[in-house]
Protein backbone atom coordinates (compact mmCIF):
# COMPACT_ATOMS: atom_id res chain seq x y z
CA UNK A 1 0.00 0.00 0.00
CA UNK A 2 2.63 2.21 0.68
CA UNK A 3 4.11 1.71 -2.70
CA UNK A 4 0.87 2.58 -4.51
CA UNK A 5 0.70 5.85 -2.07
CA UNK A 6 4.26 6.86 -2.91
CA UNK A 7 3.96 6.27 -6.64
CA UNK A 8 0.59 8.89 -6.32
CA UNK A 9 2.70 11.80 -4.78
CA UNK A 10 5.52 10.96 -7.31
CA UNK A 11 2.77 10.82 -10.20
CA UNK A 12 1.07 14.08 -8.62
CA UNK A 13 4.21 15.95 -8.42
CA UNK A 14 4.74 15.61 -11.73
CA UNK A 15 1.47 16.66 -13.05
CA UNK A 16 0.61 19.78 -11.54
CA UNK A 17 3.56 21.67 -12.21
CA UNK A 18 2.62 20.72 -16.12
CA UNK A 19 -0.73 22.07 -15.45
CA UNK A 20 0.10 25.69 -14.50
CA UNK A 21 -1.42 28.60 -16.77
CA UNK A 22 2.09 29.78 -17.01
CA UNK A 23 2.74 27.07 -19.27
CA UNK A 24 0.52 28.08 -21.55
CA UNK A 25 2.13 31.37 -22.32
CA UNK A 26 3.69 30.09 -25.46
CA UNK A 27 5.34 33.22 -27.53
CA UNK A 28 4.01 33.20 -31.07
CA UNK A 29 5.95 31.92 -33.96
CA UNK A 30 6.78 34.09 -37.16
CA UNK A 31 5.39 37.29 -35.31
CA UNK A 32 6.67 40.52 -35.27
CA UNK A 33 5.89 43.01 -32.22
CA UNK A 34 5.52 47.05 -32.90
CA UNK A 35 8.66 47.28 -30.28
CA UNK A 36 11.16 44.70 -32.43
CA UNK A 37 9.87 46.27 -35.58
CA UNK A 38 10.35 49.76 -34.97
CA UNK A 39 13.82 49.47 -32.99
CA UNK A 40 15.23 48.04 -35.92
CA UNK A 41 17.20 50.91 -37.79
CA UNK A 42 16.98 48.95 -40.70
CA UNK A 43 13.01 48.68 -40.88
CA UNK A 44 13.12 52.57 -40.67
CA UNK A 45 12.00 52.75 -44.36
CA UNK A 46 9.09 50.33 -44.07
CA UNK A 47 8.37 52.32 -41.51
CA UNK A 48 8.06 55.12 -43.83
CA UNK A 49 5.85 53.32 -46.27
CA UNK A 50 3.28 52.22 -43.52
CA UNK A 51 2.99 56.46 -43.35
CA UNK A 52 2.37 56.91 -46.80
CA UNK A 53 -0.01 53.76 -46.78
CA UNK A 54 -2.32 55.85 -44.29
CA UNK A 55 -1.41 58.78 -46.60
CA UNK A 56 -2.63 57.15 -49.96
CA UNK A 57 -5.99 55.74 -48.08
CA UNK A 58 -6.91 59.15 -46.43
CA UNK A 59 -6.93 60.66 -49.95
CA UNK A 60 -8.59 57.62 -52.71
CA UNK A 61 -10.69 55.07 -52.83
CA UNK A 62 -8.94 52.68 -50.34
CA UNK A 63 -9.88 55.39 -47.22
CA UNK A 64 -13.61 55.61 -49.59
CA UNK A 65 -16.49 57.50 -48.65
CA UNK A 66 -19.78 56.42 -49.18
CA UNK A 67 -22.34 58.94 -49.89
CA UNK A 68 -25.33 58.13 -52.40
CA UNK A 69 -23.83 56.00 -54.33
CA UNK A 70 -20.21 57.28 -54.66
CA UNK A 71 -16.97 55.60 -53.56
CA UNK A 72 -13.95 58.56 -53.20
CA UNK A 73 -11.32 58.97 -50.64
CA UNK A 74 -13.45 61.38 -47.88
CA UNK A 75 -10.54 64.32 -48.67
CA UNK A 76 -11.24 64.31 -52.01
CA UNK A 77 -14.90 64.90 -51.92
CA UNK A 78 -14.96 67.55 -49.11
CA UNK A 79 -11.77 69.48 -50.71
CA UNK A 80 -13.09 69.27 -54.71
CA UNK A 81 -16.64 68.60 -54.19
CA UNK A 82 -17.35 72.59 -53.06
CA UNK A 83 -15.07 73.92 -56.39
CA UNK A 84 -15.42 74.35 -60.23
CA UNK A 85 -13.85 71.18 -61.11
CA UNK A 86 -16.18 68.93 -60.43
CA UNK A 87 -19.85 68.40 -60.14
CA UNK A 88 -21.71 64.94 -58.71
CA UNK A 89 -24.23 64.64 -62.37
CA UNK A 90 -26.21 61.11 -62.10
CA UNK A 91 -28.74 60.12 -63.97
CA UNK A 92 -30.87 59.01 -60.66
CA UNK A 93 -32.31 61.80 -58.68
CA UNK A 94 -30.76 61.36 -55.07
CA UNK A 95 -27.03 59.89 -55.95
CA UNK A 96 -24.68 61.78 -54.38
CA UNK A 97 -26.77 63.55 -52.58
CA UNK A 98 -23.67 64.38 -49.71
CA UNK A 99 -21.30 65.64 -52.16
CA UNK A 100 -24.25 67.73 -53.87
CA UNK A 101 -25.05 69.56 -50.61
CA UNK A 102 -20.96 70.64 -50.57
CA UNK A 103 -21.09 70.97 -53.93
CA UNK A 104 -24.02 73.45 -54.27
CA UNK A 105 -23.22 74.98 -50.92
CA UNK A 106 -26.67 73.91 -49.04
CA UNK A 107 -26.33 74.61 -45.72
CA UNK A 108 -25.25 70.97 -44.12
CA UNK A 109 -21.14 72.12 -43.55
CA UNK A 110 -21.74 70.51 -40.12
CA UNK A 111 -21.63 67.54 -37.71
CA UNK A 112 -24.66 66.03 -39.85
CA UNK A 113 -22.86 65.40 -43.11
CA UNK A 114 -20.66 62.54 -42.44
CA UNK A 115 -18.10 63.53 -45.19
CA UNK A 116 -16.65 66.06 -42.63
CA UNK A 117 -16.14 64.05 -39.57
CA UNK A 118 -14.28 61.78 -41.67
CA UNK A 119 -11.81 63.61 -43.91
CA UNK A 120 -10.90 65.23 -40.24
CA UNK A 121 -10.45 61.41 -38.53
CA UNK A 122 -8.13 60.78 -42.10
CA UNK A 123 -6.16 63.37 -41.49
CA UNK A 124 -4.77 62.07 -37.73
CA UNK A 125 -4.74 58.82 -38.71
CA UNK A 126 -1.98 60.13 -41.29
CA UNK A 127 -0.61 62.26 -37.74
CA UNK A 128 -1.08 58.90 -35.59
CA UNK A 129 1.11 56.76 -38.32
CA UNK A 130 3.21 59.15 -38.34
CA UNK A 131 3.62 59.03 -34.50
CA UNK A 132 4.11 55.71 -33.88
CA UNK A 133 7.22 55.94 -36.35
CA UNK A 134 8.86 58.98 -35.07
CA UNK A 135 8.75 57.16 -31.03
CA UNK A 136 11.01 55.04 -32.41
CA UNK A 137 12.81 57.14 -34.85
CA UNK A 138 14.96 60.29 -34.49
CA UNK A 139 17.49 62.25 -36.98
CA UNK A 140 21.04 61.35 -37.25
CA UNK A 141 20.32 58.42 -34.37
CA UNK A 142 22.81 55.66 -36.03
CA UNK A 143 26.90 56.35 -34.89
CA UNK A 144 28.08 53.52 -36.73
CA UNK A 145 26.57 53.75 -40.07
CA UNK A 146 26.73 56.66 -42.74
CA UNK A 147 24.65 54.95 -45.18
CA UNK A 148 21.99 53.65 -42.62
CA UNK A 149 21.88 56.98 -41.17
CA UNK A 150 21.08 58.45 -44.37
CA UNK A 151 17.98 56.53 -44.74
CA UNK A 152 16.96 56.73 -41.41
CA UNK A 153 16.81 60.43 -41.81
CA UNK A 154 14.97 60.71 -45.12
CA UNK A 155 12.22 58.19 -43.33
CA UNK A 156 12.09 60.41 -40.44
CA UNK A 157 11.78 63.41 -42.57
CA UNK A 158 8.77 61.90 -45.08
CA UNK A 159 7.00 61.01 -41.53
CA UNK A 160 7.66 64.45 -40.25
CA UNK A 161 6.83 66.13 -43.22
CA UNK A 162 3.65 64.02 -43.71
CA UNK A 163 2.74 64.83 -40.56
CA UNK A 164 3.23 68.63 -40.82
CA UNK A 165 1.26 68.51 -44.22
CA UNK A 166 -1.75 66.64 -42.41
CA UNK A 167 -1.76 69.51 -39.45
CA UNK A 168 -1.64 72.22 -42.23
CA UNK A 169 -4.61 70.71 -43.69
CA UNK A 170 -6.74 70.66 -41.04
CA UNK A 171 -5.63 73.92 -40.00
CA UNK A 172 -6.64 75.07 -43.55
CA UNK A 173 -10.07 73.72 -43.26
CA UNK A 174 -10.53 73.59 -39.41
CA UNK A 175 -8.83 76.40 -38.23
CA UNK A 176 -8.00 76.13 -34.62
CA UNK A 177 -7.49 72.18 -34.78
CA UNK A 178 -5.66 70.08 -32.24
CA UNK A 179 -1.91 69.77 -32.52
CA UNK A 180 -0.33 66.12 -31.86
CA UNK A 181 2.65 66.04 -31.97
CA UNK A 182 3.25 61.98 -30.18
CA UNK A 183 1.09 59.40 -29.96
CA UNK A 184 -1.83 59.58 -27.66
CA UNK A 185 -4.49 57.09 -26.09
CA UNK A 186 -7.31 56.69 -27.08
CA UNK A 187 -9.20 58.11 -24.77
CA UNK A 188 -7.30 61.40 -24.51
CA UNK A 189 -8.74 64.96 -24.52
CA UNK A 190 -7.13 67.81 -26.63
CA UNK A 191 -7.58 70.78 -26.56
CA UNK A 192 -7.47 73.44 -29.78
CA UNK A 193 -4.38 75.11 -30.84
CA UNK A 194 -4.23 78.01 -32.39
CA UNK A 195 -4.09 78.30 -36.10
CA UNK A 196 -0.86 80.65 -35.88
CA UNK A 197 0.91 78.03 -33.67
CA UNK A 198 -0.40 75.36 -36.14
CA UNK A 199 1.25 77.27 -38.79
CA UNK A 200 4.44 77.54 -37.55
CA UNK A 201 5.02 74.81 -36.22
CA UNK A 202 4.53 73.31 -39.67
CA UNK A 203 6.63 75.55 -41.27
CA UNK A 204 9.60 74.79 -38.59
CA UNK A 205 8.93 70.98 -39.43
CA UNK A 206 9.24 71.60 -43.14
CA UNK A 207 12.48 73.20 -42.99
CA UNK A 208 13.98 70.43 -40.81
CA UNK A 209 12.62 68.07 -43.28
CA UNK A 210 13.97 69.56 -46.10
CA UNK A 211 17.51 69.25 -45.12
CA UNK A 212 17.32 65.38 -45.59
CA UNK A 213 15.34 64.76 -48.22
CA UNK A 214 16.30 64.24 -52.29
CA UNK A 215 15.67 66.25 -54.77
CA UNK A 216 14.01 65.10 -58.32
CA UNK A 217 17.01 65.15 -60.95
CA UNK A 218 14.72 66.04 -63.41
CA UNK A 219 10.85 66.43 -64.46
CA UNK A 220 11.17 62.83 -65.57
CA UNK A 221 12.73 61.81 -62.71
CA UNK A 222 10.32 58.26 -61.87
CA UNK A 223 12.29 57.21 -58.78
CA UNK A 224 11.09 60.04 -56.20
CA UNK A 225 7.34 60.81 -58.16
CA UNK A 226 5.77 58.60 -54.97
CA UNK A 227 7.46 60.31 -52.37
CA UNK A 228 8.39 63.55 -50.60
CA UNK A 229 11.42 65.50 -52.42
CA UNK A 230 13.08 68.75 -50.97
CA UNK A 231 10.81 70.76 -53.65
CA UNK A 232 7.53 69.66 -51.79
CA UNK A 233 9.05 70.66 -48.64
CA UNK A 234 9.91 73.93 -49.34
CA UNK A 235 6.52 74.28 -51.15
CA UNK A 236 4.49 72.57 -48.09
CA UNK A 237 6.46 75.70 -46.36
CA UNK A 238 5.49 78.52 -49.00
CA UNK A 239 1.88 77.93 -48.52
Amino acid sequence: MKQYILSGVILAALILPSCSEDNLDIPKKGVVTADSFYSDPQNAENAAMYVYERGMAAHTVAGSYSGGCVWQGAIFVLTESPTDDIYWASLNEGDHSDCLALNEFRNTFNEDLSIISQAYSAYYQMIHASNIMLDYYQYNMVKDDDELNDIVNRSVAEAKLSRAYAHFMLATLWDNPPLVDHTIAGDAKLSNTPHSEIIEWCIKEAEEAAQYLPSKSNINDQDLTIRFTKEFAYALKGK
